[in-house]
């Protein structure tokens, strides 16, 4: 029997400006915020939003893995 997952989290996202630096081999991304803060985003956002090299975007992000922050402090969630 196949069952609706409904979670009642929600993450408290941090909105910012990105312009978008970087298209990794992988097709995953990299951008920067005015604070000069590198973000990460994954392969399917990157497809599925089409992001390109130069586009500037409104991201929503949380900061990224602990392992990773000290690189990369956030990692996007959805962008508008």
């Amino acid at each position: 029997m196949l069952q609706d997952f409904q979670s009642n989290v929600k993450f408290n996202t941090h909105e910012m400006l990105v312009l978008i630096e970087d298209i990794a081999h992988s097709e995953s991304a990299f951008g920067v915020n005015e604070n000069g803060d590198i973000i990460f985003f994954n392969r399917r956002l990157v497809e599925k939003m089409k992001l390109e090299i130069g586009d500037e975007v409104y991201a929503n992000c949380i900061p990224n893995f602990e392992d990773k922050r000290d690189d990369v402090k956030w990692r996007c969630l959805f962008v508008k």
